[in-house]
């Protein structure tokens, strides 16, 4: 049988290829915005370290079944780790004291870049079921500071680019600034 240069050129694993490779990106990046070593994670998902390796590297083909689990592990969908996202999603943060504006400026922008705004307070606000300043007097900064950080990490998990309006005191935590 004799194939012409056009057929050959055309790679039916082609997309096959791409799509372990995002799906490797996406899988790293999950695992590093939930804090997780590879070991952890392939202990959660029911997979050997070596094969969690290879998904990450990109050649590991997985099952369906697997790729379940994984997802499981990682608190998303299978259809969520495999859907094409840009490698760096649009993930602007605002920082600044009360009053510096992130609240006016915010909205704008996200308008501008076609993003949706937040209001990390907002978020927090309904995390807790309670207004910050009885946030503050029953729980106390520490516990603010852990919802900051979890509701950051949880924006990030979900890979959706937003214009963020974070509170001025995130620099004072050196794990929820270097997620942002």
């Amino acid at each position: 049988m004799h194939y012409s240069a056009d057929v050959m050129a055309a790679n039916p694993l082609e997309g096959h290829s791409e799509r372990l490779r995002e799906l490797a990106r996406r899988v790293r990046h999950l695992r590093e915005v939930a804090g997780l070593t590879q070991a952890q994670l392939a202990e959660r998902a029911r997979l050997s370290v070596r094969f969690l390796a290879r998904i990450e590297a990109g050649d590991g083909n997985v099952s369906v079944s697997r790729l379940a689990d994984l997802a499981d592990a990682l608190g998303t969908t299978p259809s969520d780790l495999l859907r094409p996202r840009p490698e760096h999603p649009m993930f602007v943060a605002l920082v600044g004291l009360r009053g510096a504006g992130k609240s006016t400026v915010g909205p704008l922008l996200a308008s501008a870049l076609r993003l949706p705004f937040v209001e990390m307070d907002d978020l927090i606000r309904e995390d807790s079921g309670l207004p910050l300043d009885q946030l503050f007097e029953l729980h106390g900064e520490r516990y603010y500071r852990t919802l900051e950080h979890d509701t950051v990490r949880r924006l990030l998990a979900g890979g959706d680019p937003c214009v963020l309006a974070a509170a001025g005191g995130v620099v004072t935590e050196p794990a929820t600034w270097r997620l942002l």
